[in-house]
């Protein structure tokens, strides 16, 4: 009876000779061993089975915590999950994060392409970081309107304009508040040409770059100066964990349960589940419930975070699961 080759462990080192230690091709082994090409692929793949080959993949990336990223996209239904170190000073893991979504972004980015860019801290360092990476007919645009009490460096006007002078693009800008006191004020606003037309590509992008924020009386998000402490309380009463581009939303990723959502001027917070690239860059032990809520809704497939805040988005997870029947 004939033996079947493909057990044969004789053949399996030759064949893992000549492809791994001689650099030969599958093949150029096939014609010198008169064998053909599929029988010298599956006589590779036994030799990894069997153990005669291993193969170690090294991280040469900067991506120290793989692993724990990986477990984190499987447990979260993530596209991507970046983490890098957390550092004791809040700026210098915004500059980490920052510098973070810039090289992400290089990577996924592609000529034509609209980014919709958001609003906040850890958002603008992205622009400190250039990448010499350019790309044709890309547009960067916000997410949000502007104004408020932040810097203008924080508002997603800048950014926009920042990230397009680095990556060689076109921005646009919406001369507009992020949020009016009353709906009709919104409605005629959405009327005008110029906002709408910026709006409506945005709901477009292909990217979506933004921050998450808590309702806390310190956030980022109060101190735009469009949120005061009555509706803060009125936020709590609602239990509304997060907000991301001026949208409310509970535990759960709902956004019915607060009407102010309504006076919002930019995106809606749904389209994101639509757009291919939806990144969101945060950290902080205050903001675990945001992420989750976030994740709930279903507006976020890729994160950027610090380890501290991955280890606590982990441990909430795994508590979960051990709770459930």
């Amino acid at each position: 009876m004939k033996k079947n080759i493909i057990n044969d462990q004789r053949m399996m080192l030759k064949v893992a000779d000549l492809y791994y230690n001689r650099e030969l091709s599958q093949q150029d082994i096939s014609d010198t061993l008169n064998i053909s090409r599929p029988t010298i692929s599956k006589l590779l793949k036994a030799a990894r089975i069997s153990g005669i080959v291993r193969v170690t993949v090294n991280d040469f990336t900067g991506r120290k915590y793989f692993h724990l990223e990986q477990a984190m996209e499987d447990a979260f239904g993530l596209k991507e999950v970046l983490i890098v170190d957390t550092a004791d000073n809040p700026d210098a893991t915004k500059d980490a994060i920052g510098q973070a979504g810039a090289v992400y972004l290089t990577q996924i980015l592609r000529d034509g392409d609209i980014v919709g860019v958001s609003m906040g801290s850890t958002l603008a360092k992205m622009v400190n970081y250039p990448q010499e990476a350019f790309f044709s007919g890309v547009t960067f645009v916000p997410l949000t309107g502007g104004i408020g009490t932040l810097p203008s460096r924080l508002h997603s006007n800048a950014i926009a304009e920042g990230l397009a002078e680095n990556f060689g693009g076109g921005f646009l800008q919406v001369h507009a508040p992020a949020m009016v006191s009353r709906i009709k004020a919104k409605t005629e606003l959405m009327k005008e040409p110029s906002i709408k037309r910026v709006l409506k590509k945005a709901r477009r992008a292909d990217i979506a770059l933004f921050g998450i924020d808590a309702p806390t009386p310190d956030s980022t998000i109060v101190k735009t100066g469009y949120i005061n402490n009555e509706m803060l309380q009125k936020m709590a009463e609602a239990d509304i964990c997060g907000e991301i581009c001026m949208n409310f939303y509970d535990r759960d990723g709902h956004t019915d349960r607060f009407a102010y959502n309504e006076t919002v001027i930019g995106t809606p917070i749904q389209s994101l589940k639509k757009i291919p690239y939806a990144v969101a860059m945060c950290f902080g032990e205050h903001k675990v419930p945001a992420i989750l809520g976030a994740m709930a809704g279903g507006y976020i497939n890729v994160l950027i975070t610090d380890l501290q805040t991955a280890r606590l988005l982990m441990a909430s997870r795994e508590a979960d699961v051990a709770d459930e029947p």
